[in-house]
């Protein structure tokens, strides 16, 4: 899930840019893209962990209490457990992005 990470990474500094607000100062950005980059995480398992079945359901329990499983390791979980996974995340993705536009143009 490395390559996820950096995809999400990317994302949020594309987010960031596409707001106006790709001239964030280091300081800002240590501060906001984690913080950007957790909300896109929170929004990913709220949205996918009801597709789950109860089987998959246990094993996602089992990943997030192992502090040793990889990130390809989830890649290949989320992959396996949802069928649409790519148009899910963009799905998600894109919505989120609206959501944060909406934000902050009031």
């Amino acid at each position: 899930m490395e390559e996820t990470a950096n995809f999400l990474n990317d994302y949020v500094g594309a987010l960031l840019k596409d707001l106006g607000l790709e001239d964030l100062n280091e300081e800002q950005r240590e501060r906001y893209v984690p913080q950007l980059l957790r909300q896109v995480q929170d929004r990913i398992g709220i949205e996918l962990i009801p597709k789950l079945s109860d089987e998959q359901l246990d094993r996602f329990s089992e990943l997030a209490n192992d502090a040793e499983a990889s990130n390809e390791v989830w890649k290949d979980f989320w992959l396996s457990s949802i069928p649409d996974f790519d148009e899910e995340l963009e799905r998600i993705l894109s919505e989120f992005a609206k959501e944060a536009r909406e934000i902050l143009s009031v």
